[in-house]
């Protein structure tokens, strides 16, 4: 063997041990290929949206007052060979390139200009698919970001779908910029965390094409909250790798350069549609942005239990025939949507027994950190966490902090995966039951607190709805 070639593998296997979990598995599930993972995806998929990818159901309120509008003109434009600057059938008029919530130059969105059907129009059809093809895509890209931290294929399953398929995700469906940025994030995630891990330009070049490819789909503030996501994970990172006496010589350097390399690459492919929106910013409402509508639909106290109980303060369709209807009380229909966090009492479950049991570990105290974060910044005007940021650059342009609990929720799913490993992998000691038994015990606990109808007593819940929402719980 070739010295050079040594080198390569010594790098190789150096990388790999710096990867792996704390705790040595005592066994391991099959670890089944790639192919099959993706066939799981596909069903998944196809079972969630099965009423809509058949036509029985379709995507609603902001999908067809303003998404559909803009793709049809997005793309019959494109597809006749013209860059549409201005719409003229709105408002009489006005500048649509420079709209960034457009997503011009998103590529997937040019995929679009394939379906305009014989009369001249978008296939409302396709745009639904299109939504539909990115939580696909997003299940894809964290399960190949749990698998880089050595998790087995089922742990990496249980992650892929707990994040993809929670209410952050489903409930937005009906703002497409908003699913596409948190689908590839994951992605960005892995090569980011590999960048900043070894200082490899490499990696950190792979992550900010990715990254800047995502902010052309048209949502800054998901953006911004990625980019937040990132900057934590690199401080921490580069605290403990120091520590840890893992970033050594050359790589303390690389680490802090890569890291602001991907933001760069990003920010590079991103200044195609910078330009012309920062043109218009200064003629919009956005520009002189309260505290009062940056606020909005911040995370209360209370919603905290929707954790498990999802339909606690009622639910909002598009055929308005609920059951129990959104009724918190000073929330507008929309504050459902952008509140909803949900991702499952199993991977609640999972996850609460995963930060118990792995909390020695260097990834598991991130994302502890990050989900912690999450939540206390989602509070927004209820916590003064975000009265920091707010007066931030840019934190101070978007409403709605609650969308940052995708921070949560992939946080928990994460450690869903690993929870699932160490139940199975490990030996079954006395101090594994207690953990697992203290998990369970906070899930029965808030699933009974609920059903005896004590949440709905604490909340003032209106008399007609009360049996209702008890028996969701």
């Amino acid at each position: 063997m070739s010295k050079k070639k040594r080198i390569r593998q010594n790098k190789g296997n150096e990388e790999a041990q710096q990867s792996a979990p704390v705790a040595t598995p005592t066994k391991r599930f099959f670890d089944m290929p790639i192919y099959a993972a993706i066939g799981i995806f596909i069903l998944t998929t196809l079972i969630f949206f099965w009423d809509v990818i058949f036509g029985n159901a379709y995507f609603w309120e902001d999908i067809v007052r303003f998404v559909y509008p803009l793709q049809n003109f997005a793309a019959t434009s494109s597809a006749a060979g013209s860059i549409p600057h201005w719409n003229p059938y709105t408002f009489s008029g006005m500048p649509f390139l420079a709209d960034l919530q457009v997503g011009f130059f998103y590529p997937l969105n040019r995929v679009l200009n394939l379906f305009i059907g014989s009369d001249g129009v978008l296939s409302f059809s396709a745009l639904q698919l299109m939504i539909i093809l990115h939580f696909f895509i997003a299940q894809i890209n964290t399960y190949l970001f749990a698998k880089s931290f050595k998790m087995s294929s089922i742990a990496s399953i249980i992650v892929a779908i707990g994040y993809s398929f929670s209410m952050l995700m489903t409930t937005h469906s009906i703002h497409p910029m908003i699913v596409q940025h948190l689908a590839w994030f994951p992605l960005v995630l892995l090569f980011f965390f590999k960048a900043v891990r070894f200082g490899k330009v490499k990696y950190a070049s792979i992550a900010g094409i990715i990254y800047g490819m995502s902010m052309l789909a048209g949502h800054t503030q998901m953006a911004l909250y990625e980019a937040l996501f990132m900057f934590i994970s690199f401080v921490y990172a580069y605290i403990v790798g120091i520590k840890d006496k893992k970033l050594k010589g050359n790589a303390r350097i690389w680490s802090p350069v890569s890291a602001a390399l991907t933001i760069a690459i990003a920010a590079g492919i991103f200044m195609v549609q910078y330009e012309p929106t920062n043109t218009l910013v200064p003629h919009s409402k956005r520009s002189d942005s309260s505290y009062e509508f940056v606020t909005q639909c911040s995370l209360e106290y209370k919603q905290l239990f929707t954790g498990v109980m999802p339909k606690l303060f009622g639910t909002v369709n598009g055929n308005m025939d609920m059951d129990v209807p959104y009724h918190l009380e000073g929330a507008q229909s929309h504050n459902y949507w952008e509140t909803s966090f949900y991702f499952g009492v199993g991977i609640l479950l999972l996850g609460l027994f995963g930060f118990l049991t792995n909390l020695k570990r260097r990834d598991m105290q991130l994302m502890l950190i990050i989900a912690v974060f999450g939540v206390l910044f989602a509070l927004g005007k209820n916590f003064f966490l975000f009265d920091i940021f707010y007066n931030l650059p840019f934190f101070g342009l978007f409403r709605n902090p609650a969308r940052i609990m995708f921070f949560t929720v992939l946080a928990f799913s994460f450690a869903a995966g690993i929870g699932f490993d160490t139940l199975y992998q490990r030996e079954f000691s006395n101090s594994l039951r207690n953990k697992l038994f203290i998990a369970m015990g906070v899930v029965v606990l808030l699933g009974f607190i609920g059903g005896v109808g004590a949440f709905t007593s604490m909340f003032n819940t209106p008399e007609q709805f009360v049996s209702d929402v008890n028996a969701t719980a």
